[in-house]
């Protein structure tokens, strides 16, 4: 999805690849420090090499997965259609 997104850059509007690199990383960054916390509460330690690692690749894959789907939103989203 995101490469067809990057290739697609001459009908896209201004501000949707950026808008999908930003969804994405957020997303990216709430999981990736979500899931090292439930661990943390559960067994009562931490891994940094566990919080780097997912948080790692819960960005690369939010901006891979979630960072198209707020790039191409439809218009009706925005106004409340």
């Amino acid at each position: 999805m995101t490469v067809a997104a990057l290739r697609a850059r001459e009908w896209l509007p201004a501000g949707a690849v950026p808008r999908g690199i930003i969804a994405g990383t957020a997303w990216g960054l709430i999981m990736g420090l979500g899931l090292p916390l439930m661990t943390f509460m559960t067994c009562g330690v931490i891994c940094v090499s566990d919080v780097a690692l997912t948080t790692a690749v819960s960005v690369v894959a939010g901006i891979a997965i979630i960072g198209p789907l707020a790039a191409f939103r439809h218009s009706s989203a925005l106004r409340g259609n």
